[in-house]
């Protein structure tokens, strides 16, 4: 499945060597404004360096649009909630949400390249347990995936239903996404520049496994500024990525 912005635009963060501080800035609401990002995909032969430059639109905290001067992605919004994406290649997605405003729908199409082709559409559904985990399903191949998260609502376990898990550890900054409005544990795969990485309150320091490690530089109210990754996860290595922000 092509994702346009997602695949070369979407990115996340992590550790560093200071994190002693707490998190005072609850009431600190700065938005990315650009995010000049880089790293290796592992998953082609061979390997193929990415760099993208990304600006962020907003109107207000409602996120209008991410851009990279060549490609687009618009965001719509219902409810004051993200109801739907649109890509300039012609992808979209919707959400449905629950009467508690939780997601519990999302509709992807994917509108091939290919003229004769037909779009193809995959669908995951959502179920809140009371344990407070949540399980998201692709309806088409009903592959699974079960979602644990800490007391700040960042994911600290992925459980595939083949059993395999990832495991992620949090620093306790601030986000850069935590404020654009509604912003939600999936959600947030959607906008973010490492969008394979779960965070949403906080950063991740380790990703998927001990040895993934994230490192970041931080402005003077604990938003991230540098990122960098030697490692990463999720088939891409040596990320870089600096961030600057709307205020």
């Amino acid at each position: 499945m092509k994702k346009l912005l997602l695949l070369s635009a979407l990115l996340i963060f992590a550790c560093s060597s200071d994190d002693s501080s707490n998190n005072d800035n609850s009431n600190n609401y700065k938005l990315v404004d650009t995010i000049n990002i880089s790293w290796i995909d592992n998953e082609t032969d061979p390997p193929i360096q990415y760099q993208d430059n990304l600006t962020y639109n907003y109107d207000g905290n409602k996120l209008l649009n991410i851009t990279n001067g060549v490609d687009i992605v618009n965001y719509l919004y219902n409810n004051n909630q993200i109801s739907a994406v649109y890509y300039s290649g012609g992808d979209f997605a919707e959400a449905e949400y629950d009467s508690q405003g939780r997601i519990i729908t999302w509709t992807y199409t994917d509108v091939d390249d290919e003229p004769l082709l037909p779009p193809y559409t995959t669908v995951a559904n959502f179920v809140y347990n009371q344990d407070g985990s949540v399980v998201q399903t692709w309806q088409e191949s009903q592959e699974s995936y079960t979602f644990l998260f800490d007391q700040n609502g960042n994911v600290t376990t992925v459980i595939n239903s083949d059993n395999s898990e990832m495991y992620y550890t949090y620093d306790n900054k601030n986000n850069p996404y935590k404020n654009i409005l509604g912003n939600g544990f999936f959600i947030n795969f959607w906008f973010s520049a490492l969008y394979f990485l779960p965070s949403l309150n906080n950063n991740v320091i380790t990703a998927e496994n001990e040895n993934n490690i994230f490192f970041y530089s931080y402005d003077e109210d604990d938003y991230p500024i540098t990122i960098n990754s030697p490692n990463g996860a999720s088939e891409r290595s040596n990320i870089q990525a600096t961030i600057t922000y709307t205020n």
